[in-house]
């Protein structure tokens, strides 16, 4: 959980994730549902808490899409433990629940997170200038974001 603690200036505006171990346990349990899923990236080695990979807003039917939502915490950025669990969420997403879309959506200035998704498969689709609303940490309102989708490549 230590993890968890060094990385909550980071990951501020971004999310909120549970400091305490029970908590952080209760959130992963919230979060597997038919329209959400949650897995905790745990390093092999060391047996930490490296970050988390979601799939929000899981939309079945004709769209079949879900937002990929994924974070590292301290000290675990930048070894590649990310690009593997996002890499294992995709497999699922396609294979398992069978979606047809998955949709990252991240900050132009998040070099790290555009690298990720690239070297998984992703390419940028377009700019939102309005998708969401934040307050960063020193007060400034950021509101775009870039779409980056991967969408199932038709077999055959």
């Amino acid at each position: 959980m230590q993890g968890l603690r060094s990385s909550r200036e980071l990951l501020k505006p971004w999310v909120q994730v549970p400091l305490r171990r029970k908590a952080f346990q209760q959130y992963v349990q919230e979060m597997n549902t038919a329209d959400d899923r949650a897995w905790a990236v745990i390093r092999n080695d060391t047996r930490e808490l490296a970050g988390v990979v979601e799939l929000r807003n899981i939309f079945h039917g004709d769209f079949k899409n879900a937002y990929l939502i994924y974070y590292a915490f301290q000290p675990h950025l930048g070894q590649g433990l990310m690009r593997q669990a996002v890499e294992q969420a995709i497999g699922i997403a396609f294979k398992r629940l069978k979606l047809h879309r998955l949709e990252a959506n991240i900050q132009p200035d998040n070099l790290a997170s555009v690298a990720l998704v690239r070297a998984c498969g992703f390419s940028k689709e377009g700019f939102s200038p309005r998708f969401f609303k934040k307050r960063t940490v020193n007060g400034a309102t950021m509101s775009a974001g870039h779409c980056w989708p991967i969408a199932l490549k038709p077999s055959g």
